[in-house]
């Protein structure tokens, strides 16, 4: 039955739009959930308490097409952010698999700039995309108490009065680069199931690109619930490079230790970027990220014991 298959956790950090998308039905043993994206873990609702029986019944209605003998996965990549994702899952499911794809977090977060429906009234040109960057780099440097998504403290007084301290602060940076500071400070979930906002930080997901390829910060966090062997970190640049063969050694990191796999000669099919149509990304704006990212790539580096190489 459901609860004796393999749960894979596939998660794939958005690289340019989704450039390339596997096809679920080409990898043998694999089962996709039919939402693709079902966005479950990083609901407002599991903030400070696990799914319920109710809650997983809904989950699991997603892969109702599987056989039994498959392993079920999905990807939902804003699970990566989400401070309290990786203890749900590991409360609830265990030992999960969990696939983590890192891009150049420069171009991550310039093709996010531009997915998805427009947020409000924003703008999506070089020109307001170098003024998002660049307030997000203010706040990290300005508004270090809560610029980034961490694991909420025990204690709702403490979270108050730590949100209350980086909204000031955020509100502040958000005028000088002549940003609506309810949008990028005071996000508040619509509903339990919106997965949008970090509810404690305030921080919407449409202001937190920049932030997003932090990538040991948040890394740090699912280190802290997941075991290293449970876990395969992966450059996107490389995945796509050679997609069939990366989709062979995710089959195959999904399969239970017991059963074989084929490592490649998977079939795939390819997307356009989310950019395509769009100018360029200012020259200025990528050499101030670049600076900015510098000593955060490091620390990926040592966290991972391998280079990314991505400039």
């Amino acid at each position: 039955g459901k609860g004796k298959r393999r749960k894979g956790k596939g998660k794939r950090r958005k690289g340019k739009g989704k450039r390339r998308k596997a096809k679920a039905e080409a990898a043998p043993g694999m089962c996709q959930h039919e939402r693709g994206e079902p966005h479950f873990w990083d609901e407002a609702a599991f903030l400070s308490t696990s799914p319920s029986s109710k809650d997983m019944k809904r989950y699991y209605s997603g892969w109702s097409h599987c056989r039994d003998e498959e392993a079920l996965f999905e990807k939902s990549p804003n699970y990566f952010i989400q401070p309290w994702a990786p203890r749900r899952l590991c409360e609830v499911l265990g030992r999960p698999k969990l696939v983590h794809l890192l891009r150049n977090p420069i171009d991550r977060a310039y093709s996010a700039y531009y997915q998805g429906r427009k947020w409000g009234k924003q703008t999506r040109t070089p020109r307001d995309f170098d003024l998002v960057a660049r307030m997000e780099v203010a706040l990290v440097k300005k508004c270090p108490a809560g610029a980034l998504r961490s694991e909420h403290a025990s204690g709702a007084e403490i979270n108050s009065k730590k949100g209350s301290s980086y909204r000031s602060c955020c509100k502040r940076i958000a005028k000088h680069f002549r940003q609506d500071p309810y949008k990028v400070c005071m996000c508040k979930p619509r509903t339990d199931r919106n997965y949008h906002c970090d509810p404690t930080s305030g921080s919407h997901s449409f202001f937190y690109l920049v932030r997003t390829g932090m990538y040991a910060h948040h890394l740090r966090l699912w280190f802290k619930y997941h075991r290293v062997r449970d876990m395969l970190i992966l450059r996107s640049e490389d995945f796509f490079a050679r997609m069939p063969e990366g989709l062979g050694e995710i089959s195959c990191f999904l399969q239970p230790e017991d059963r074989t796999c084929l490592a490649e000669g998977l079939d795939s099919t390819k997307q356009n970027s989310a950019t395509d149509g769009h100018r360029s990304m200012w020259k200025r704006t990528r050499r101030h990220l670049m600076d900015f990212y510098k000593t955060y790539n490091q620390e990926l580096e040592a966290l991972l014991g391998r280079k990314m190489s991505w400039w």
